[in-house]
């Protein structure tokens, strides 16, 4: 983690201080230390003549008016009161630590179009110009477009080969999951490697491993868990009960993985599976909490400590929920209220605040006026979706729209095989 230790005197800091929050949402003190200095150059010289050596890995930046030159010789950056200031946010853009310089790292992932990021956050100002910007910022500090190799550690790092691995590519032609096949085939020897609806068939006792991406609300993995043990004429093979199946998650929330426990239990009663050969796995860092330690849910965006004290999570939700229900109705803190702001470079989850990725409106501003929303992060995937395959799962899948049947009926295209 990158570090900066500040040393500034008493008419500094506090300025300092309100600078450095507005540039994190309240993030900084992860990452900077202020150090007080006094008028006193000799004391000040003192306090900080051994922190390059007792901070090896951090970078320092001083008052050149309170300080002498002899300090540079260690390594200390001195430099004059304004230019001080600048230099610390200069520093939180440079390393990303900013929600300005984080923005600008996520824009690195992936192909999508991106809204002027100050274009944006004014739209937040036009609803509510008090702690509209404020909001908009904790959002931003928080955005995360996960990237390939990133992605890649999260899902394949150290795990022990399995019998088999696979995944869904589902019944959208441009679904998400396929992005990570190209991933997978240059990570995994790719005669054990398959979507999962041509499986081969398996060896009695064979471990079969399938990636996600994302586990979010726990509904769609318990339906493809239940897909997979299910015997139909769309697949080529199906996991019998003398396997085992191993879901493996970059990230999962604790609401999913609860969710998935309980459907787990289910699915050994009606496949006949032993118990513990359906498991869940993922990164000890990317089980995400949307319950508090009292078992009360709220959304993952409002549930920063450090960010609670820059604008209020209350006051946060109830702004992102308010746009929210002009531009997607159904789910306007994104699916199940869930309010993440983690995407991928190849897919924006449906768990995401619509603020983020979806537009339409109308939305009122502070004065009544009417406007449309825009989105910080354009996917034409997610503004224009393409409908799923006619016939692609069975009648009975888990997988399939309540409504399958009549889609199926009226496919001019027969089901792929």
């Amino acid at each position: 983690m990158k570090q900066l230790i500040v040393a500034a005197t008493a008419g500094q800091i506090s300025e300092l201080e309100k600078r450095l929050s507005d540039a994190t949402a309240g993030r900084w003190k992860r990452h900077i230390q202020i150090l007080r200095l006094s008028d006193n150059k000799s004391a000040n010289n003192i306090s900080l003549r051994d922190v390059p050596a007792t901070h090896p890995d951090a970078e320092c930046f001083a008052d050149k008016n309170v300080t002498s030159e002899f300090l540079e010789d260690s390594g200390i950056f001195r430099m004059a009161r304004p230019e001080l200031i600048n230099k610390t946010i200069d520093w939180l853009d440079r390393h990303h630590i900013s929600w300005r310089g984080n923005v600008e790292a996520c824009r690195q992932h992936g192909s999508y179009k991106w809204m002027d990021v100050d274009k944006w956050r004014q739209q937040f100002a036009r609803v509510d110009p008090d702690i509209g910007p404020r909001v908009a910022s904790a959002i931003l500090a928080q955005l995360q477009i996960i990237g390939t190799q990133q992605l890649a550690e999260f899902l394949t790092g150290e795990l022990e080969e399995a019998s088999f691995s696979t995944y869904f590519k589902g019944a959208d032609p441009h679904s998400g999951d396929s992005g990570i096949v190209s991933m997978l085939q240059q990570r995994i020897n790719n005669r054990k490697l398959a979507e999962a609806f041509q499986l081969p068939i398996l060896e009695p006792a064979s471990r079969i491993r399938m990636f996600n991406d994302g586990g979010w609300s726990g509904g769609e993995s318990m339906r493809r868990i239940t897909c997979m043990y299910t015997k139909c004429d769309r697949k080529a093979c199906h996991i019998d009960p003398s396997h085992s199946l191993e879901m493996r998650f970059a990230f999962i929330t604790d609401i999913a993985k609860q969710e998935l426990a309980s459907s787990i239990s289910q699915i050994e009663v009606d496949f006949k599976v032993s118990k513990g050969a359906i498991t869940i796995s993922h990164p000890p860092e990317n089980l995400l909490n949307v319950k508090d330690s009292a078992g009360v849910a709220s959304g993952l965006a409002f549930r920063d400590p450090h960010i609670s004290n820059y604008v209020s999570p209350a006051e946060m939700q109830e702004l992102c929920n308010r746009i929210g229900k002009k531009i997607a109705k159904r789910r306007p803190l994104g699916t199940h209220n869930i309010a993440s702001t983690i995407g991928f470079w190849h897919s924006l989850p449906k768990a995401m605040l619509p603020v983020l990725i979806l537009g339409g409106g109308p939305v009122l501003d502070f004065n009544g006026n009417r406007f449309s929303w825009h989105p910080l992060i354009v996917s034409q995937h997610v503004l224009n979706p393409q409908p799923d395959i006619p016939g692609y799962h069975c009648n009975e899948c888990p997988l399939a729209p309540r409504d399958h049947a009549a889609v199926a009926a009226n496919a001019a295209e027969p089901a792929p095989a």
